[in-house]
């Protein structure tokens, strides 16, 4: 090299915390698309977390520290808005994440 910064460094061990934390919120979807790898089903399952349970896995992510790993919030069509509490979650991750 010429001293010239390299373009990427690493700022954080993966072994200690995630770089990318991924949630699918929801499998619930009304699409049969070819191309989706995703198991879709038509109703919302169960099993999905809570509302209190999406709440604590955002501040466990959250607990991982600065930087903070990305949180992905994925899932079904028209992705996770079908769930009704969408929009809290994104209030929750604003007060977290201050």
């Amino acid at each position: 090299m010429t001293g010239r910064s390299p373009l990427r460094s690493i700022r954080r061990d993966v072994a200690d915390r995630p770089f990318i934390v991924i949630w699918e919120a929801t499998q619930a979807c009304p699409l049969a698309c070819l191309h989706c790898r995703a198991e879709a089903v038509p109703d919302r399952h169960p099993g999905e977390l809570t509302t209190d349970e999406a709440g604590e896995l955002m501040r466990q992510v959250a607990a991982f520290g600065r930087p903070a790993p990305l949180f992905v919030i994925t899932g079904g069509d028209p992705g996770p808005y079908i769930r009704p509490d969408f929009c809290r979650w994104g209030r929750a991750t604003y007060v977290i994440g201050r």
